[in-house]
């Protein structure tokens, strides 16, 4: 819950750099024992920041929620995973698709992973 209202009381600044925010929420990740925030690395930035929007949201939002997916690894790693490899328009129309199969009666010939004994999905 902290992390996402410090994530909404920097973005409520109008007038903010975005130098500021990201020195802002390295400083926090910093903090964090348990994170994992890593600035995504791509010349693209229509790639980076969708790929920045995915740790934003593993950070801030899926970290604060119970774990839920039924698929390994998670839908946001899968999205994250398929922009890297495919590219921004093909990897969210793939991450897409993974979200509306991921409920608890999904349906398909998923082989089970052994230690999280979730659904097996990777990217292709």
């Amino acid at each position: 819950m902290v992390r996402f209202l410090l994530l909404l009381i920097l973005l409520s600044n109008v007038s903010f750099s975005y130098d500021k925010v990201i020195e802002r929420i390295k400083d926090n990740i910093k903090d964090e024992k348990k994170s994992t925030f890593v600035l995504p690395e791509s010349p693209n930035i229509l790639e980076w920041s969708g790929l920045f929007m995915i740790k934003l949201y593993q950070n801030f939002i899926s970290s604060q929620d119970r774990p839920s997916c039924v698929f390994y690894p998670s839908c946001s790693r899968y999205t994250e995973e398929a922009i890297k490899k495919y590219g921004i328009i093909k990897g969210i129309i793939m991450g897409a698709e993974r979200l509306e199969r991921c409920h608890p009666q999904a349906f398909g010939n998923y082989p089970i992973h052994p230690e999280t004994k979730k659904n097996y999905d990777p990217v292709p």
